[in-house]
């Protein structure tokens, strides 16, 4: 979901196994979400900041 100054990301682990070292980051990886562990059928919803980068592009 995009929002004003960034995205709202959204990630489901759909399977029987935990997922490890899952990263988000902005183009200019100016900004960094980093997940340890996602357990079988859990989810995670973090936001991330896209306000600093200079090619902000949408489509």
């Amino acid at each position: 979901m995009f929002k004003k100054n960034g995205i709202e990301v959204k990630i489901k682990n759909e399977s029987s196994e935990p997922i490890t070292n899952v990263e988000f980051t902005t183009s200019e990886k100016l900004d960094v979400i980093k997940i340890d562990r996602i357990q079988p059928n859990e989810s995670v919803t973090k936001y991330l900041l896209m306000w600093k980068n200079e090619s902000l592009i949408f489509s």
